[in-house]
């Protein structure tokens, strides 16, 4: 008998971790959005928060992923339910992680495909005051040239 109270234990926490993990997505899904935002207004100071803040939620998901470790080598058929709604559940919340997640990486390259253009965008112009400082040098003549070097006697 205390086979199946374990494994009812063991999807209960399979259930809570999933529930945990969706959690956590959800949480990077609003940084993530809030990312896409801070890289369009380049808001470099709230960027940079929002990818601390991403990096602790990225840590708690891999703890997460580390303990769901054991249950990727279970078939769902193999474990015990309390209830076949439990499995629902369960099945639900695993079925909500992947649509989040996906959410997640799609918001991510967005974010890297705008990072891009602004970087390329800020490329373009230095190099355009460059070569706006160089053709100013060019007009200007060399440097250093003193009055005194200039030549006003006639022959």
């Amino acid at each position: 008998m205390l086979g199946p109270i374990n494994m009812s234990l063991d999807t209960a926490k399979l259930t809570k971790l999933l529930a945990d993990k969706c959690q956590l997505l959800t949480q990077l899904r609003q940084l993530g959005a809030r990312q896409f935002q801070s890289i369009d207004t380049a808001d470099l100071s709230q960027l940079l928060n929002l990818l601390a803040a991403k990096q602790r939620l990225i840590g708690g998901l891999q703890t997460i992923e580390q303990q769901l470790d054991p249950y990727r080598e279970q078939s769902p058929d193999e474990r015990e339910w309390a209830s076949p709604a439990d499995r629902h559940q369960c099945a639900q919340l695993a079925e909500t992680c992947q649509q989040l997640l996906a959410e997640v990486v799609e918001i991510e390259k967005q974010s890297e495909h705008c990072l891009v253009l602004r970087r390329d965008e800020a490329a373009t112009r230095l190099q355009a005051a460059h070569f706006a400082s160089q053709a100013r040098q060019a007009y200007d003549g060399p440097t250093g040239v003193a009055l005194s070097q200039v030549d006003l006697s006639s022959e």
